[in-house]
């Protein structure tokens, strides 16, 4: 039976860094409208994904952050890119802690 423990990494992660970004494109979006610092957040929370493509695009097109929708499906890609990378992440390290645990079972059966 696999302990409560091993779910932490898999699924609890990426969850929680799921609401974070969502709350930070919340406040991007709620409380101001005008001002360019109010994305900070949501880039930080999205690096190193969020400022190589917000580099390349602006390379390719310089005046295509004119508005907020550009910027923000950067975000969500990136976003994306970093839940995938926290599953696989949980994954290899649930996978790890159980084959340290069958290790012990299968030394401790001989």
């Amino acid at each position: 039976m696999k302990n409560i423990n091993t779910y932490l990494f898999r699924i609890l992660f990426p969850f929680v860094y799921i609401i974070i970004v969502a709350s930070s494109l919340i406040f991007m979006f709620s409380t101001c409208h005008d001002n360019a610092l109010c994305g900070v957040y949501a880039i930080v929370l999205t690096i190193p994904w969020s400022m190589i493509f917000i580099f390349t695009v602006s390379l390719i097109s310089p005046d295509i952050f004119n508005s907020m929708i550009p910027g923000t499906i950067i975000i969500l890609i990136s976003a994306f890119i970093n839940i995938i990378l926290l599953l696989l992440i949980g994954y290899k390290l649930d996978k790890k802690k159980m084959r340290k645990s069958d290790k012990l079972i299968n030394h401790k059966l001989t």
